[in-house]
C-alpha cells in the first residue's frame, strides 16, 4: 500500500510541475517576429 501511495504521489508532483510549465510557457508567449504588430484581418486567415 505504501508503494501505491508514492506512485500515486509523484504522479502528481508530475502533474503540477508539468501544468507550471506550461503555464509559464503562455504566460511568456511565442515571437512570432511580429514585432508585437498584426498586419492581417481575420477574414485573410479564413476563407467564407
Amino acid at each position: 500500500m505504501t508503494k501505491t501511495l508514492e506512485e500515486i504521489a509523484q504522479k502528481e508532483n508530475s502533474y503540477e510541475k508539468a501544468k507550471k510549465q506550461h503555464l509559464s510557457i503562455l504566460e511568456t508567449g511565442f515571437e512570432l517576429d511580429t514585432c508585437g504588430k498584426i498586419n492581417w484581418r481575420r477574414e485573410d486567415l479564413h476563407e467564407i
